[in-house]
Protein backbone atom coordinates (compact mmCIF):
# COMPACT_ATOMS: atom_id res chain seq x y z
CA UNK A 1 0.00 0.00 0.00
CA UNK A 2 1.37 3.41 -1.01
CA UNK A 3 2.20 5.39 2.15
CA UNK A 4 1.51 8.82 0.66
CA UNK A 5 -1.85 7.70 -0.70
CA UNK A 6 -2.86 6.23 2.68
CA UNK A 7 -1.81 9.39 4.52
CA UNK A 8 -3.61 11.69 2.09
CA UNK A 9 -6.84 9.70 2.37
CA UNK A 10 -6.83 9.82 6.17
CA UNK A 11 -5.84 13.51 6.13
CA UNK A 12 -8.68 14.27 3.70
CA UNK A 13 -11.16 12.34 5.85
CA UNK A 14 -10.26 14.52 8.81
CA UNK A 15 -10.88 17.63 6.71
CA UNK A 16 -14.19 16.28 5.45
CA UNK A 17 -15.35 15.74 9.04
CA UNK A 18 -14.28 19.24 10.05
CA UNK A 19 -15.80 20.75 6.90
CA UNK A 20 -19.10 19.16 7.92
CA UNK A 21 -18.69 20.56 11.44
CA UNK A 22 -18.22 24.06 10.04
CA UNK A 23 -21.23 23.71 7.72
CA UNK A 24 -23.41 22.66 10.65
CA UNK A 25 -22.13 25.57 12.72
CA UNK A 26 -22.83 28.09 9.95
CA UNK A 27 -25.93 26.69 8.21
CA UNK A 28 -27.31 23.88 10.38
CA UNK A 29 -26.89 21.43 7.49
CA UNK A 30 -24.32 18.93 6.29
CA UNK A 31 -24.45 16.55 3.33
CA UNK A 32 -25.68 13.19 4.64
CA UNK A 33 -23.45 11.09 2.40
CA UNK A 34 -20.35 13.00 3.50
CA UNK A 35 -21.25 12.58 7.15
CA UNK A 36 -22.21 8.91 6.83
CA UNK A 37 -18.82 7.90 5.45
CA UNK A 38 -17.10 9.43 8.46
CA UNK A 39 -19.49 8.13 11.10
CA UNK A 40 -19.18 4.62 9.66
CA UNK A 41 -15.40 4.79 10.07
CA UNK A 42 -15.68 5.43 13.82
CA UNK A 43 -16.93 1.87 14.28
CA UNK A 44 -14.19 0.21 12.20
CA UNK A 45 -11.87 0.31 15.20
CA UNK A 46 -9.46 -2.39 14.04
CA UNK A 47 -9.03 -1.36 10.38
CA UNK A 48 -5.38 -1.39 9.37
CA UNK A 49 -5.42 0.78 6.24
CA UNK A 50 -6.93 4.11 5.33
CA UNK A 51 -8.41 3.19 1.97
CA UNK A 52 -10.68 0.55 3.49
CA UNK A 53 -12.07 3.23 5.82
CA UNK A 54 -12.03 6.15 3.42
CA UNK A 55 -12.36 5.09 -0.23
CA UNK A 56 -11.81 8.13 -2.47
CA UNK A 57 -15.37 8.03 -3.81
CA UNK A 58 -16.74 8.67 -0.29
CA UNK A 59 -14.40 11.52 0.67
CA UNK A 60 -14.38 13.70 -2.46
CA UNK A 61 -15.30 16.80 -0.46
CA UNK A 62 -12.48 16.09 1.98
CA UNK A 63 -9.95 15.59 -0.81
CA UNK A 64 -10.90 18.94 -2.35
CA UNK A 65 -10.76 20.65 1.04
CA UNK A 66 -7.41 19.05 1.88
CA UNK A 67 -6.00 20.18 -1.48
CA UNK A 68 -7.20 23.71 -0.80
CA UNK A 69 -5.47 23.81 2.57
CA UNK A 70 -2.30 22.12 1.34
CA UNK A 71 -2.10 24.67 -1.47
CA UNK A 72 -2.89 27.94 0.29
CA UNK A 73 -3.13 27.22 4.03
CA UNK A 74 -5.88 29.83 4.52
CA UNK A 75 -5.75 29.64 8.31
CA UNK A 76 -9.55 29.44 8.56
CA UNK A 77 -11.72 27.77 11.19
CA UNK A 78 -11.35 24.35 9.55
CA UNK A 79 -7.56 24.58 9.60
CA UNK A 80 -7.54 25.72 13.23
CA UNK A 81 -9.81 22.84 14.22
CA UNK A 82 -7.57 20.43 12.29
CA UNK A 83 -4.48 21.49 14.20
CA UNK A 84 -6.34 21.04 17.49
CA UNK A 85 -7.70 17.63 16.49
CA UNK A 86 -4.20 16.37 15.67
CA UNK A 87 -2.98 17.53 19.07
CA UNK A 88 -5.99 15.99 20.84
CA UNK A 89 -5.54 12.64 19.13
CA UNK A 90 -1.95 12.44 20.35
CA UNK A 91 -3.03 13.42 23.86
CA UNK A 92 -5.80 10.81 23.84
CA UNK A 93 -3.39 8.05 22.84
CA UNK A 94 -1.24 8.81 25.89
CA UNK A 95 -4.23 8.33 28.22
CA UNK A 96 -4.76 4.57 28.09
CA UNK A 97 -7.74 4.55 30.46
CA UNK A 98 -9.56 7.32 28.59
CA UNK A 99 -8.81 5.75 25.20
CA UNK A 100 -10.02 2.38 26.50
CA UNK A 101 -13.21 3.94 27.82
CA UNK A 102 -13.87 5.54 24.43
CA UNK A 103 -13.26 2.26 22.65
CA UNK A 104 -15.71 0.47 24.97
CA UNK A 105 -18.35 3.15 24.46
CA UNK A 106 -18.04 2.90 20.66
CA UNK A 107 -18.37 -0.89 20.80
CA UNK A 108 -21.53 -0.49 22.87
CA UNK A 109 -23.00 2.09 20.46
CA UNK A 110 -22.35 -0.30 17.56
CA UNK A 111 -25.49 -2.24 18.52
CA UNK A 112 -27.62 0.88 18.17
CA UNK A 113 -25.99 1.65 14.85
CA UNK A 114 -26.92 -1.80 13.52
CA UNK A 115 -30.48 -1.31 14.70
CA UNK A 116 -31.07 2.27 13.55
CA UNK A 117 -28.27 3.30 11.14
CA UNK A 118 -25.33 5.64 11.66
CA UNK A 119 -27.28 8.86 11.03
CA UNK A 120 -30.07 8.09 13.51
CA UNK A 121 -30.56 10.64 16.29
CA UNK A 122 -30.01 7.99 18.96
CA UNK A 123 -26.64 7.00 17.51
CA UNK A 124 -25.50 10.61 17.08
CA UNK A 125 -26.59 11.44 20.64
CA UNK A 126 -24.65 8.51 22.07
CA UNK A 127 -21.54 9.35 20.03
CA UNK A 128 -21.88 12.92 21.25
CA UNK A 129 -22.02 11.68 24.84
CA UNK A 130 -18.98 9.46 24.26
CA UNK A 131 -17.04 12.48 22.98
CA UNK A 132 -18.20 14.61 25.91
CA UNK A 133 -17.19 11.99 28.50
CA UNK A 134 -13.76 11.26 27.01
CA UNK A 135 -12.16 13.64 24.52
CA UNK A 136 -13.72 16.73 26.11
CA UNK A 137 -11.73 16.01 29.27
CA UNK A 138 -8.51 16.73 27.40
CA UNK A 139 -6.84 19.99 26.42
CA UNK A 140 -6.86 21.79 24.08
CA UNK A 141 -10.56 21.78 23.29
CA UNK A 142 -11.81 22.14 19.74
CA UNK A 143 -13.40 25.58 19.37
CA UNK A 144 -16.30 25.57 16.92
CA UNK A 145 -17.35 29.01 15.66
CA UNK A 146 -20.64 29.65 13.91
CA UNK A 147 -24.16 31.01 14.30
CA UNK A 148 -24.98 31.04 18.04
CA UNK A 149 -28.54 29.72 17.82
CA UNK A 150 -27.43 26.85 15.56
CA UNK A 151 -24.73 25.89 18.04
CA UNK A 152 -27.40 25.66 20.75
CA UNK A 153 -29.71 23.26 18.89
CA UNK A 154 -29.47 19.80 20.41
CA UNK A 155 -29.35 17.80 17.17
CA UNK A 156 -26.65 20.08 15.74
CA UNK A 157 -24.61 19.76 18.94
CA UNK A 158 -24.88 15.98 18.83
CA UNK A 159 -23.92 15.80 15.17
CA UNK A 160 -21.00 18.21 15.62
CA UNK A 161 -19.57 16.18 18.49
CA UNK A 162 -20.04 12.93 16.56
CA UNK A 163 -18.17 14.45 13.61
CA UNK A 164 -15.40 15.69 15.88
CA UNK A 165 -15.08 12.11 17.07
CA UNK A 166 -14.90 11.06 13.41
CA UNK A 167 -12.13 13.63 12.88
CA UNK A 168 -10.21 12.14 15.83
CA UNK A 169 -10.65 8.69 14.23
CA UNK A 170 -9.25 9.96 10.94
CA UNK A 171 -6.32 11.59 12.76
CA UNK A 172 -5.60 8.28 14.50
CA UNK A 173 -5.57 6.48 11.16
CA UNK A 174 -3.32 9.18 9.72
CA UNK A 175 -0.75 8.55 12.43
CA UNK A 176 -1.21 4.78 12.13
CA UNK A 177 -0.23 4.88 8.44
CA UNK A 178 2.80 7.07 9.11
CA UNK A 179 1.45 10.61 9.08
CA UNK A 180 3.36 13.22 11.09
CA UNK A 181 4.00 16.93 11.17
CA UNK A 182 7.43 16.50 9.66
CA UNK A 183 6.13 14.27 6.89
CA UNK A 184 3.43 16.83 6.12
CA UNK A 185 6.11 19.52 5.92
CA UNK A 186 8.39 17.57 3.56
CA UNK A 187 5.69 15.90 1.44
CA UNK A 188 3.29 18.83 1.15
CA UNK A 189 3.60 19.29 -2.64
CA UNK A 190 3.38 15.55 -3.23
CA UNK A 191 0.27 15.33 -1.07
CA UNK A 192 -1.29 18.30 -2.85
CA UNK A 193 -0.82 16.66 -6.25
CA UNK A 194 -2.14 13.35 -4.94
CA UNK A 195 -5.21 14.92 -3.31
CA UNK A 196 -6.04 16.69 -6.56
CA UNK A 197 -5.56 13.50 -8.56
CA UNK A 198 -7.73 11.45 -6.20
CA UNK A 199 -10.43 14.12 -6.28
CA UNK A 200 -10.60 14.01 -10.06
CA UNK A 201 -10.48 10.26 -10.70
CA UNK A 202 -13.84 9.23 -9.24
Amino acid sequence: MNADREQVLAFAAMFQALGCVQQLAETGRCDGAQSEALIDAIFAIDSENAESLYPPARIQAGLRLAAQHLDRNPGDNVMRMGITVLRLERRLMTHAKLAGDLRDRIADIERARHAFGGQHETVLARLSEAYLQTVSNLQPRVMVHGVPHLLQQERNVHQIRALLLAAIRAAAMWRHVGGSGWRLFWRRRKWLALARALASTT
